[in-house]
């Protein structure tokens, strides 16, 4: 059985988005060896692995990461280098239709996992990733809490403005008391995120769709599950190490989370699992 691992920075994305390359970026580097880890995985199971490598990504460099021995040549393993010569989407669409199985990783950030979905539609039940509506949703932080707002409709936390930047309709500054937060509203974390005290010290957003949410003081907490399609099982979680001040850039990960932290970071994932809905792989 073949299954084609492809990531988003380092298997070729980078051509997509019209982006210089440099292989020892750490978003680069993240994503390079989270899809060595899970083409490892596959291969030490007996799967044929096929791997996309930005053909920028030196190849000595990119087999670097696998267990010592493995190489080009190892039985089982194709590394494809991706150039411009075709299309991103076309090549992945090409090489996805000789596989069994599709594991993708991207980034929620400017719908680039949404757009894999989509280039795939016709290769949904080969998907191990997140798919339909459930990316659908968890790729909009509005969405993931209109659903959690359902679930937890005493919970004014879940309460917030969407701010359309590309409207030149959307009034600034937002009706929206402080303190707050403004961050994208497809990003990750605490990615692009502005602490907001007085909303006349912040400047307007000049495009894409922002959310604007109170700002509640707390300890920051990830949980990452495995789904089946019907249910999923909730890994161990970490605590989020912040900068000390804001925009509070994500530093590193902690472990072990406390007894207390840890009930209530469950009980919160578990059900904002359950209010998505029901999908397959890896999902944080």
């Amino acid at each position: 059985m073949k299954i084609l691992c492809c990531e988003w920075a380092s298997g070729g994305g980078a051509w997509w988005d019209d982006l210089e390359f440099d292989p020892t970026n750490t978003f680069v580097d993240q994503g390079h060896r989270m899809i060595v880890a899970v083409g490892s995985d596959f291969l030490n199971n007996g799967f044929e692995v096929e791997v996309f490598r930005d053909s920028r990504f030196e190849s000595e460099m990119f087999l670097s990461a696998f267990d010592p021995g493995i190489t080009q040549s190892t039985t089982g393993l194709s590394i494809v280098p991706v150039d411009d010569s075709v299309s991103f989407d076309l090549r992945l669409v090409r090489a996805a239709s000789t596989a069994d199985l599709l594991m993708v990783v991207a980034p929620e950030t400017g719908g680039r996992l949404l757009a894999c979905s989509h280039w795939l539609k016709l290769f949904r039940s080969k998907c191990v990733f997140p798919t339909g509506e459930f990316l659908v949703v968890a790729s909009s932080k509005t969405a993931t809490a209109q659903r959690l707002s359902k679930r937890f409709p005493k919970n004014r936390y879940y309460d917030g403005l969407l701010f359309d930047a590309n409207s030149s309709d959307t009034t600034w500054p937002p009706e929206f008391p402080t303190p707050a937060v403004l961050k994208l509203d497809d990003g990750a974390g605490s990615e692009g995120m502005v602490v907001v005290d007085d909303w006349r010290d912040v400047t307007r957003p000049s495009q894409g769709l922002w959310r604007i949410e109170s700002r509640v003081p707390g300890v920051s907490v990830s949980f990452a599950a495995i789904a089946n399609g019907i249910g999923f099982q909730l890994l161990e979680p970490l605590y989020q190490v912040l900068a000390s001040d804001p925009p509070y850039h994500y530093l590193a990960s902690r472990y072990p989370v406390t007894d207390d932290h840890y009930r209530r970071a469950r009980t919160l994932a578990a059900a904002a699992l359950e209010s998505i809905g029901n999908t397959q792989g890896y999902v944080g």
